[in-house]
């Protein structure tokens, strides 16, 4: 059995361990002993940070790094200035640019200064190996996840329909913003495209909400496709 302090002595294997603010072990191969160690990941003390995204031009992303993995970041997310709203994972490989400038630094001081609580790490939240993973977790726990993929002004709403995971394809039933599902909706998403995933945000507990509503003593299917139109075809 290896302890933490025995893990802190072994900067070799725990290059992560700049910071005594530890969470979550996780398991990984050490080839030197041929054997399992046990290390923590470093939490950032409440840093915030800007991502630009390899396709987006204009938009970037905002947040305070919870937890992060070879594949993805969780952030508390940051949709406008000075104010955390839900959860936010972006996909690493996505990612074009990095940041922590003035900017971020101010929303830093803020949220300190005002005593503004970070949200904690979601409960039993890990990260999954594949984008259509990750959205089936984020359903059975929030019931609606929203998510961006090559267009930076576009947001997709909605929950699992249908998934090819070996043709890496999925389709969702939409959701607007007023709780009607468009079970109909055909777009087919690649989760290679996949960038960002958000949750629990407070904009998603309205939609569902108003669904939640809509569906009292209602049929399921409460759409009329000739009334609603959705940007992408």
């Amino acid at each position: 059995m290896y302890t933490p302090l025995m893990l802190q002595r072994c900067n070799i294997y725990t290059g992560y361990l700049k910071s005594y603010n530890l969470y979550q072990m996780q398991t990984f191969k050490n080839n030197r002993f041929n054997n399992y160690f046990m290390y923590f990941c470093r939490v950032n003390e409440h840093l915030v940070y800007s991502f630009e995204m390899e396709s987006w031009e204009e938009r970037w992303e905002t947040g305070i790094i919870l937890q992060e993995n070879e594949q993805w970041i969780l952030l508390a997310n940051i949709p406008s200035d000075y104010i955390i709203d839900g959860y936010k994972l972006i996909v690493k490989k996505h990612v074009a640019y990095k940041y922590r400038e003035d900017n971020e630094k101010a929303h830093e001081k803020y949220f300190k200064l005002k005593n503004i609580p970070v949200p904690p790490v979601p409960d039993n939240f890990v990260f999954h190996q594949d984008v259509i993973e990750t959205l089936l977790w984020i359903e059975q726990k929030y019931t609606f996840f929203e998510f961006k993929d090559y267009d930076e002004y576009e947001n997709f709403t909605g929950r699992i329909k249908s998934m090819q995971k070996a043709e890496g394809t999925f389709c969702i039933d939409y959701l607007f913003n007023d709780g009607i599902i468009d079970t109909e909706y055909e777009t087919e998403f690649y989760t290679e495209d996949i960038s960002v995933i958000c949750f629990d945000t407070h904009y998603l507990r309205a939609v569902t909400f108003l669904y939640q509503e809509n569906m009292r003593g209602k049929p399921a299917e409460i759409f009329n496709p000739k009334k609603r139109k959705t940007t992408r075809k």
